[in-house]
């Protein structure tokens, strides 16, 4: 035995020597195979509690990463879904590597449909063997399998991180419902399907015509993995909407004896943005569980959220953009046809300032409920105000003057079930849009064409 094959034998001696109850050290996972297994994430200590069994197959469900407009992603977790239910289906363990991009939405799936599942927590790449062990010494997991820093490290994972290659690598089938071209999960998989200690019908790939790598990879040899008959999402047509009802902003001004004119302008406009995560009235917790059940509706752009204020009858208060922690309801007191001609793509935020939907309201009915004008400036103006007035600041800005807004704010939720239908009105891009909200508006609905 020369030195490079004897060092992690040594190792696993240095461990063992410590007699620490509740669980026992191995060169690798007992039942994983051990050649294969190394080459992918290297040699490496492991120690598992005695509360860990390992007697079942392990399946993992590995991803690139999903973004932050997680409600976008229907599909993903639909798969995950069905990764959850097969693990269970076939008697298996789920395999979770702590730190991946999927990881806590596994754990979090394993736990909300109790599907058997173990976490591997790998050791940072840049702590020492010694180290680790000291680490363990003191605190030893007692729900989790922690893997040591590699003793040989593996050339195949040298521009990867070792949590993602343990998932890949140790598990003996890998879902992946997002693939990445070029990404670390990419590279990962392609050395798994070149490696025939591997069977390649154990990596099951989600099919996605856009994207070439999920695409090369099954052509190695990957499963192809779509959604299963009840989860195919279903194309649904609007309903016909009277042409009646396609209305324009001058007929509607018209009708009511007003004016689009910036110093005749009687309303405030609220515009409605995509979702961007839990509602204002939703924890995140329910939220994550939405998502994880397929209760959540894939329609999330500005016209959802409209839909929803219509159903709820409710403008929630939030406090997302403003400094401090008093919730408002955000409007502009500039002509809707002026503030939507003059929007523009925020790309820090990765979303337009206005969208060509949302809901007007009677300026003078808006400032009976305490609605005010924003007051803009910067941080010493901010520290100079009266907390009650704090709400309502805005700074103005350096590169851009943001008082072109014309903002005024309502410290708190408006219920508009007690806006009478001459009071406001509910504005939309096209007459496409109007089916989706007609069935729950009280107001006029008038198409911007923008």
């Amino acid at each position: 035995m020369n030195a490079a094959e004897s060092q992690p034998l040594q190792r696993l001696a240095q461990a063992d020597a410590l007699h620490l109850p509740g669980g026992r050290f191995t060169l690798g996972l007992p039942d994983a195979s051990r050649h294969a297994a190394a080459a992918g994430i290297g040699d490496s200590i492991c120690w598992i509690p005695d509360s860990v069994c390992l007697r079942l197959p392990l399946y993992a469900v590995i991803s690139s990463r999903i973004g932050r407009h997680l409600h976008r992603r229907c599909d993903w977790f639909a798969l995950l879904r069905q990764a959850i239910a097969a693990t269970q289906q076939d008697g298996a363990t789920l395999l979770i590597s702590e730190g991946t991009a999927a990881a806590p939405w596994a754990q979090r799936a394993a736990d909300r449909f109790a599907c058997p599942a173990i976490t591997i927590c790998v050791s940072p790449d840049n702590e020492d063997f010694d180290r680790w062990l000291s680490r363990i010494q003191k605190h030893p997991p007692g729900d989790r399998i922690a893997i040591s820093p590699p003793i040989a490290p593996s050339t195949a994972i040298a521009d990867a991180p070792r949590r993602d290659a343990v998932a890949i690598f140790l598990a003996d089938r890998v879902y992946a419902p997002l693939v990445s071209s070029g990404g670390n999960i990419d590279r990962l998989l392609d050395r798994r399907l070149a490696d025939r200690r591997w069977n390649p019908a154990s990596v099951w790939i989600a099919i996605d015509p856009k994207n070439r790598a999920a695409q090369s990879l099954i052509d190695r040899g990957a499963v192809s993995w779509m959604l299963s008959a009840g989860n195919d999402p279903v194309a649904v047509t609007p309903a016909e909407v009277p042409r009646d009802e396609d209305l324009s902003l001058g007929e509607l001004l018209s009708q009511r004896g007003e004016s689009d004119a910036a110093d005749r302008w009687p309303y405030l406009v609220h515009c409605t943005r995509e979702r961007d995560g839990a509602w204002p009235d939703q924890s995140e917790a329910d939220f994550h569980d939405e998502l994880l059940s397929g209760d959540c509706n894939c329609e999330s752009g500005p016209l959802a959220t409209l839909r929803r204020i219509l159903q709820t009858g409710r403008l929630l208060a939030t406090d997302r953009l403003t400094r401090g922690s008093q919730s408002v309801v955000c409007f502009s007191a500039r002509p809707l046809a002026d503030l939507l001609d003059g929007r523009v793509f925020r790309s820090h935020l990765g979303r337009w300032d206005y969208e060509p939907y949302g809901i007007a309201i009677h300026r003078s009915l808006l400032e009976t409920q305490g609605s005010r004008p924003a007051i803009y400036g910067d941080a010493d103006d901010f520290a100079a105000l009266a907390p009650a007035d704090r709400a309502f600041f805005q700074d103005r800005g350096t590169t851009h003057d943001w008082r072109r807004e014309k903002e005024w704010r309502v410290a708190a939720d408006i219920d508009l079930t007690t806006i009478a239908s001459h009071e406001a009105f509910v504005f939309v891009r096209s007459v496409n849009d109007l089916a989706p909200i007609a069935p729950y508006c009280r107001w006029p609905i008038v198409v911007v064409g923008v």
